[in-house]
């Protein structure tokens, strides 16, 4: 089983965006499109879609997920893993609406812009609306797959992130009898200005239940615009409990600085045996490649 994850698109139409093509060439069984899948935010600030009225919100919506998803290739992708019943995609902050926006917090006038947001992105990601729901569980011959939802309950001052509806969730979810858990989500859990851990109580629960869970538990995140992985004993640890093993792919097309093009995949053989490999650029990064797969042996070993 082949899982090929990414984030954080930010691309303009001038962007040919050929990594899709080499993703496509690998024939993942799945796509997982860890947020950021457009940005409604990148830009002269006059055009924030925060400050700007409903009307033009969705029409500059409508115009981002109409560029983003015909860009030929990837189309060709997102074809071929539609009819693979194989996209999956989490709704972080820049195609919700706007940089690390708190939906629970906002006032009524942006929730409208908030819930026509949900609405576009259940159009482009079938199995999401199949679920009418941003979190839900998927299960593999393998793994079970849960999906997060990272926006639609968060509040502002750091106290909920997931709310008590999602963790009761997770909860239920993490009750299985696949071997692989691999929980996805936009923020990382340790790294970058917004994390979280940040969020200390829902933290220790997530924790705690990840690392009760019979099945032993991978954590897929974006985000910070690079590729790399925290082990448990790395992470950042509460009251004792320690985090799942974490893998970030992150920054697809470009920042302001740097060409990135990162994208990772997992090649699952068996609960056992996983291989770990990031692109950077179109080339294989072989020593981080390398560490990751070691050190993730090692923590589904132990």
């Amino acid at each position: 089983m082949k899982i090929v994850f990414t984030s954080c698109a930010r691309y303009t139409k001038r962007h040919q965006q050929k990594e899709w093509l080499k993703i496509h060439e690998e024939n993942p069984d799945f796509l997982f499109l860890l947020g950021d899948n457009i940005y409604m935010d990148w830009g002269v600030m006059v055009y924030h879609p925060y400050f700007r009225n409903l009307r033009y919100f969705k029409r500059r919506m409508q115009q981002k997920y109409f560029d983003q998803w015909n860009n030929p290739n990837f189309k060709t992708l997102i074809d071929a893993m539609n009819l693979k019943n194989g996209l999956h995609g989490i709704w972080d902050d820049h195609d919700c609406g706007w940089n690390n926006v708190k939906v629970a917090s906002l006032n009524p006038k942006n929730k409208a812009k908030i819930a026509h947001s949900k609405n576009q992105f259940f159009n482009h990601f079938p199995i999401s609306k199949q679920h009418n729901s941003i979190y839900y569980a998927h299960d593999t011959a393998l793994a079970r797959f849960i999906f997060l939802d990272n926006r639609s309950f968060s509040k502002r001052g750091n106290e909920v992130y997931l709310g008590e509806e999602q963790l009761q969730f997770l909860e239920e979810k993490l009750i299985h009898n696949k071997p692989l858990t691999i929980i996805s989500g936009g923020l990382t859990l340790g790294n970058g200005t917004e994390k979280f851990s940040t969020y200390k109580k829902e933290y220790q629960h997530f924790c705690e239940l990840t690392s009760t869970c019979d099945s032993m538990v991978i954590y897929l995140a974006g985000d910070i615009h690079t590729n790399k992985f925290v082990a448990p004993t790395a992470g950042i640890k509460i009251n004792g409990v320690l985090p799942p093993f974490e893998i970030i792919s992150s920054g697809v097309p470009l920042t302001f600085k740097e060409r990135k093009h990162n994208w990772a995949m997992l090649e699952i053989n068996n609960a056992n045996e996983i291989t770990v490999s990031f692109y950077k650029r179109g080339i294989k990064q072989e020593q981080l490649s390398q560490n990751c797969t070691e050190q993730l042996a090692k923590y589904l070993r132990d």
